[in-house]
């Protein structure tokens, strides 16, 4: 039901607002001058880890940055498809490093790191690292009949959205430390307005409830995916604050709508191939995250200013909804939210650095959850 009353929504105002097409601002003079002439050497001795390359807005990263001359190293769990990546891509300047790893398996992240680190190489850096691959745990009729529960007891979902980029993090920031002007890009999403934060709390049991594999609550699977991506900013702006000290900067990105293969087959996916930007499109903001001299370490950069533009969805979004009771009022706001964002984001697709949720910025959870995260990573770390 949601889904049609959004695209209904969606295709109203697609046809009242003024339609901007977004152009391919993709290529470095759009986002940074490196002082060089022939854009295939760019990025020459630069070097990035990005993880989901073989599909959507982490492939279109990683060509992006290939077609500049950088080093990718491309984390995916699929070995034929980083073959095919490999191969479709051979043409591009940069050189292209497939690493399989699956996120949902901790001991299978960790061996991809060691790969990584090993080719890197004693004396070696990292300048980029692109916190990408992300999936959600499917429409409400799949919500309660998946077993959501890894190897190691945490929700899949917490697990590759959120911990296992966690781990790559720490594991390589010393790489990066070594690197010039190097970024960590968190790939977000306008749904982190879901989560009002209560269930990335460690509760009475040790662990956020988010966290927790074995639940089976309609409510904590719905929003699963807005609470991993409201951690992957509080997780950007925890390391901000603890590596005040590094010339590492955190950022976080929201690619507003992209037509990729997230969304589930039917109403949502064919509404997205109609309205959404494409995946070369939609990588603008990670672009501007990467490149951009002027951003800060904690900025959140984001395709659409939808917000700004019309800010009494803030003021809906940031009021009384936000409590623990109203969860759900919450839930459809934020959908209605999204879609209007769908219908509205090529209106003003651009550069925009701006507010995100106010929970985001909440340092005490973001702490909690860091320290919580790190100790449950320890055998790993």
């Amino acid at each position: 039901m949601w889904a049609v009353a959004a695209l209904g929504l969606a295709l109203v105002l697609q046809v009242a607002v003024q339609q901007h097409q977004p152009t391919d601002l993709n290529t470095l003079a759009a986002v940074a001058a490196f002082g060089k002439s022939d854009p295939t050497t760019v990025l020459a001795g630069k070097s990035a880890v990005i993880t989901g390359t073989t599909s959507g807005i982490g492939e279109a990263i990683a060509v992006s940055l290939l077609s500049l001359g950088a080093t990718v190293y491309g984390v995916a769990r699929s070995e034929t498809k980083l073959k095919a990546f490999a191969i479709a891509h051979s043409n591009l300047s940069g050189s292209f490093k497939p690493v399989v790893g699956e996120l949902s398996d901790f001991d299978s992240v960790t061996r991809a790191i060691n790969d990584i680190i090993a080719d890197v190489g004693e004396g070696g850096s990292l300048d980029y690292l692109v916190n990408n691959a992300g999936f959600h745990h499917g429409g409400p009729f799949q919500l309660m009949k998946l077993d959501t529960t890894t190897k190691s007891g945490f929700d899949s979902c917490f697990v590759v959205n959120y911990m296992s980029h966690v781990l790559i993090t720490e594991r390589l920031l010393p790489l990066l430390e070594k690197g010039s002007d190097p970024r960590v890009v968190q790939v977000s999403s306008s749904y982190h307005w879901q989560s009002n934060a209560a269930m990335l709390k460690v509760g009475a049991a040790g662990i956020p409830f988010a966290a927790d594999g074995s639940a089976r609550d309609f409510t904590q699977r719905r929003l699963a995916y807005g609470n991993t991506k409201l951690a992957q900013i509080l997780h950007a702006r925890a390391l901000t604050k603890a590596k005040a000290g590094t010339n590492v900067k955190f950022v976080s990105i929201c690619p507003a709508w992209v037509g990729t293969s997230i969304a589930p087959e039917g109403l949502m996916r064919a509404g997205l191939k109609a309205f959404a930007f494409t995946p070369e499109q939609g990588i603008y903001s990670a672009m501007s995250a990467l490149f951009r001299p002027e951003i800060r370490s904690g900025d959140f950069v984001a395709n659409s200013n939808l917000i700004a533009s019309l800010p009494i969805l803030k003021r809906i979004l940031t009021s009384q909804f936000a409590s623990v009771t109203a969860t759900e009022v919450r839930t459809s706001l934020t959908d209605a939210f999204a879609m209007v964002l769908m219908a509205y984001q090529k209106h003003d697709f651009g550069y925009y650095v701006q507010e995100s949720s106010p929970e985001s910025y909440d340092e005490a959870v973001g702490d909690e959850l860091h320290a919580w995260t790190l100790s449950a990573l320890k055998p790993w770390l």
